[in-house]
């Protein structure tokens, strides 16, 4: 009887605590006001695709939409990215521009979330998930990327 009774005060802890869990689910990081974010952060660089040249607008077009959906997916940098937009150099060099919104208290994020590294590595990891027979697949080892 003892037993019953202390393997159903356990069964009961159990459950409340699931109970509480799932209803105590608000992750206050989840919530920001995107209109807080003031402060300007750029990313420049360059890089090559594999392709025999890209002249049309509509080739850069969809260059910028690839980066624009690197960045809007990724989940550290979605919330503060604004926007990529990329100039044409040579046949197969372009040179981008990224822009990051940032919240007037920066300081962290500059130093983590939004360094140099961190989103580098984020185009990089996209870059060498890429299918190489991509009609703009860009060579990984050609990216190269600094604060403006």
């Amino acid at each position: 009887m003892v037993i019953l009774l202390v393997l159903s005060v356990i069964a009961l802890v159990i459950g409340i605590s699931f109970i509480v869990c799932a209803v105590s689910d608000d992750d206050g990081d989840e919530n920001y006001d995107k209109s807080s974010f003031v402060v300007k952060r750029f990313f420049r660089g360059y890089f090559t695709v594999d392709n025999s040249s890209f002249t049309s607008d509509q080739e850069t077009l969809q260059l910028e939409q690839q980066l624009t959906d690197v960045y809007s997916s990724s989940p550290a940098l979605e919330r503060y990215f604004s926007n990529v937009t990329i100039n044409h150099l040579q046949d197969t060099t372009a040179q981008f521009k990224l822009q990051f919104m940032m919240p007037s208290d920066h300081e962290e994020l500059v130093r983590y979330t939004l360094s140099l590294k961190m989103v580098k590595n984020v185009l990089f990891q996209h870059l060498y998930d890429q299918d190489p027979g991509d009609p703009f697949y860009i060579i990984p080892s050609t990216l190269s990327m600094e604060v403006e």
